[in-house]
């Protein structure tokens, strides 16, 4: 079986949308523990093909991903939170749930902050690499996108991504040691 034909044969099992608490489809079979809604659509992605499906993992090979379509441009997100999760900012991209993979799991964790549980970080728990976040439910006043994706921290794609940072976020919160790039949009906020 090829390789995009076996990560459409995971999706198939387990089909979207997906809610909060249900497992994550694993290629091969089996299931993980990562979970995210499904579904919807965003101009901003870069349009990938499936023969460019990107991988990536944490350092010590404990979680393993694929994403076999279109990636946002990467976004350095400086608000509080990123900032202490990954001890700067987080670049991230990010993905439709639809196009994510987990190859292998073994080692997530997700951490659901006490001040915003419906926000969940996960990371290795073996070697600590930052790895991914996710919104867990769309706020009650209507749909949000980022409810329809999985973020990734663009650091943990094996390069070439062929991605680029386009903009920073929460520039307001960034630390007084980092210098903001001027070559790319800077937002005080989202």
């Amino acid at each position: 079986m090829s390789q995009g034909s076996s990560v459409t044969a995971a999706r198939a099992a387990d089909p979207a949308p997906r809610a909060a608490g249900v497992s994550w489809p694993l290629r091969g079979g089996g299931r993980g523990s990562a979970v995210v809604a499904g579904g919807g659509g965003n101009a901003l992605w870069k349009k990938l093909s499936l023969s460019e499906t990107m991988t990536g993992r944490c350092v010590c090979g404990g979680v393993r991903y694929e994403v076999a379509g279109p990636a946002r441009p990467v976004w350095n997100c400086h608000c509080h939170r990123c900032r202490r999760w990954t001890g700067h900012f987080m670049a991230a991209t990010s993905c439709e749930y639809d196009d994510f993979t987990l190859i292998t799991d073994a080692t997530l964790h997700w951490h659901h902050p006490a001040d915003d549980p419906n926000v969940a970080y996960g990371s290795c728990r073996e070697c600590g690499s930052s790895l991914f976040w996710r919104v867990m439910e769309p706020p009650p006043d209507g749909p949000y996108v980022q409810t329809q994706c999985m973020w990734i921290c663009a650091g943990t794609l094996d390069t070439p991504t062929g991605l680029r940072t386009e903009r920073a976020i929460f520039t307001a919160d960034a630390s007084d040691y980092h210098t903001l790039d001027p070559n790319i949009e800077n937002r005080e906020w989202e």
